[in-house]
């Protein structure tokens, strides 16, 4: 909520088609899409910032690649990209 309150535009993607990932209930206006974000087109747009909180590691390393290469091409100049880690290594996984 603060992200917004600081004038912040928020968007979001979830791949589950029950859920919005709780985000419309405390937001006004949210932009959610329900699509994974293996295709995802990030709303065709630019970002300054782009947050992945229990993403990545759930791919496969090839798409954990690919991921990250999209995000950067998604990210504005300066733009941050901030995402999760687990505490301890997921087996078959990049990182």
């Amino acid at each position: 909520m603060a992200l917004i309150e600081d004038g912040f535009i928020i968007y979001g993607i979830d791949a589950s088609p029950n859920s919005d990932g709780g985000v419309s209930q405390p937001f006004p206006h949210p932009d959610v899409t329900c699509e994974g974000v293996e295709g995802s087109s990030f709303f065709g747009r630019t970002f300054d910032g782009i947050l992945a909180v229990g993403l990545i590691f759930l791919l496969p390393a090839d798409e954990q690649r690919d991921l990250i290469r999209r995000v950067a091409q998604a990210l504005n100049p300066g733009g941050r990209f901030l995402f999760t880690s687990p505490a301890d290594a997921v087996p078959g996984r990049m990182f």
